[in-house]
């Protein structure tokens, strides 16, 4: 059961490569359209790497409950990390997170994305605002 808990999450890819879908599954939120073209996801996608995004949350349960429920269609704001919704295979996505106790989960992405950064030469995949 998800806690009502700050924490920094990730979403992996079980994959090598997933195939994209031209209209996702993501939520037209406030009459915007989520969908990018298959290009862009092409060449946002970072090879040889399984973690697609970084997240970070004050309330863990309900920053997964909106992302999950945007994917689903449904018109809630969680615009960031919309690539994901493109994807075709969904079923092999994971999440995972960690709960942060005494540090800001602000900072604990900030670093967590600056050290994908130096390692890979680009941001994960579905980070569109890093």
């Amino acid at each position: 059961m998800l806690e009502n808990s700050p924490a920094v999450y990730g979403v992996f890819y079980k994959g090598d490569k997933p195939k994209f879908l031209e209209v996702g599954t993501g939520g037209h939120f406030k009459g915007k359209n989520p969908n990018v073209a298959i290009e862009l996801l092409e060449e946002k996608w970072v090879y040889g790497v399984q973690e697609i995004y970084i997240g970070k949350a004050t309330d863990l349960r309900s920053r997964l409950s909106t992302y999950i429920r945007f994917g689903n269609t449904k018109a809630v704001g969680h615009w960031g990390g919309r690539y994901i919704w493109q994807i075709a295979d969904r079923e092999n996505l994971v999440f995972a997170w960690k709960y942060i106790e005494e540090q800001d989960p602000r900072q604990v992405e900030a670093k967590l994305l600056q050290e994908f950064k130096q390692r890979h030469g680009k941001y994960p995949f579905a980070n569109i605002n890093a």
